[in-house]
């Protein structure tokens, strides 16, 4: 059960960090959809580390590690480059 709880919430980070990063780099972009996503995913990690409070130590390796996975995102959603944004 911990690998999967910390597998979720390292997709959930990754997802959001990929569209902060989009909000961050293509602010002519933004949209309201946007804003509603980014607080969307931000509850939905509160709750499941509430929910787990065990996940909490590992957090700052998922964040790395989903970093990774935010930059696939860009990649694939966006024109913008992952490698110049994983510098």
């Amino acid at each position: 059960m911990g690998k999967q709880q910390r597998q979720e919430l390292r997709n959930r980070l990754g997802v959001l960090l990929g569209h902060l990063l989009k909000s961050c780099h293509q602010p002519e972009a933004r949209s309201k959809s946007w804003s509603y996503i980014i607080r969307d995913l931000r509850e939905r990690i509160h709750y499941h580390l509430a929910e787990n409070p065990s996940l909490k130590p590992y957090l700052p390796e998922a964040i790395t590690k989903a970093y990774q996975d935010g930059l696939n995102l860009i990649g694939q959603e966006t024109p913008l480059n992952p490698r110049q944004l994983s510098q």
